[in-house]
């Protein structure tokens, strides 16, 4: 249907770019941080991890680069770190391997604030006392493995191969 029609590829990145738009306008605590959900307190925040994707195949720019929304949210999450990783948002302190390391891979050129969650993610696989397949959710502030072991998902700890050279 889409592929190959110029006219109705334009139609969706016209659409996509207004529903990026329009999330802006609708989750920006008009502070340091995008939100949780619409219209919660100024405090609720999550990992915007699925931003991953506009960043692979090279939408980032273009649905959210004039914004810098990736740059304001990868410095929240530099405050939010526990000691053992990134929690997901601010309902708890629980991190997935999957998702930290997909935050990790949209560094850009912050090298140090890279090492920094894939050491806590290393730092858990190594260290956790939890005596189980890799778990991808663990807490961030015992490094105890949660649930979920040895899942697909685990795939998501190659993420920094998709931009090596």
């Amino acid at each position: 249907m889409g592929l190959g029609n110029q006219s109705q590829a334009d139609l969706y990145m016209k659409r996509a770019i207004n529903f990026a738009n329009d999330w802006v306008k609708l989750d920006w605590n008009g502070l340091d941080h995008f939100r949780l959900e619409y219209d919660a307190v100024n405090s609720s925040w999550s990992q915007k991890y699925n931003m991953f994707w506009s960043f692979v195949i090279g939408l980032d720019e273009i649905l959210f680069g004039e914004l810098r929304i990736r740059d304001i949210e990868l410095a929240y999450y530099e405050t939010r770190m526990n000691q053992f990783g990134l929690p997901l948002d601010n309902r708890g302190v629980l991190a997935k391997l999957d998702s930290s390391m997909w935050i990790a891979s949209m560094t850009r050129g912050n090298t140090q604030q890279r090492q920094q969650i894939v050491d806590s993610l290393y730092t858990f696989a190594h260290s956790t006392p939890t005596r189980i397949p890799l778990s991808d959710v663990y807490d961030t502030t015992t490094n105890k493995a949660v649930y979920f072991t040895a899942r697909p998902v685990l795939g998501g700890l190659s993420a920094l191969d998709l931009f090596s050279n």
